[in-house]
């Protein structure tokens, strides 16, 4: 089945269909599932009997369906330690991420010391600096400082 403008009889859900189905009439073995249809049917109706993903699930969803659908058999111990490590993968994002802000921070601030040193040199007048660079005046009278040096 497919959505439809009654008015116009054109689909307005284009790449959406409906398959309707008897699981208990369904009694295809899992090789000789062609479509993708087929495949969702065969996790639908073995997705509670099966100990382990099957090989050769290509469709991300149908992937996706199949580990949470195992994870509903896990021990509380088994959910506990996929949580934790859970935590710590996003931990170490997150370590990750702000390293990386760190740097691109510490990269564009260095730019901009070079930018107002030249502007320093140059002669500029400090609220033409301040706002070229950001830079507070303090920072700019730091900089003149280490100038003259």
């Amino acid at each position: 089945h497919r959505t439809v403008n009654l008015s116009t009889r054109k689909a307005t859900l284009d790449g959406m269909e409906y398959n309707f189905m008897e699981l208990a009439k369904f009694d295809k073995s899992l090789e000789r599932c062609e479509s993708l249809v087929d495949k969702w049917a065969f996790f639908l109706k073995h997705a509670a009997d099966l100990s382990v993903i099957p090989s050769g699930v290509e469709d991300e969803g149908l992937r996706r369906a199949y580990e949470d659908a195992a994870r509903h058999n896990w021990t509380r111990a088994d959910l506990e330690a996929y949580h934790y490590a859970e935590m710590r993968r996003q931990d170490e994002r997150g370590k990750i991420d702000l390293a990386v802000r760190r740097a691109v921070s510490k990269a564009v601030n260095s730019e901009l010391v070079e930018v107002a040193k030249k502007g320093i040199i140059a002669g500029y007048p400090n609220e033409m600096l301040v706002t070229v660079t950001g830079l507070t005046e303090a920072q700019l009278d730091e900089i003149r400082r280490q100038l003259k040096r």
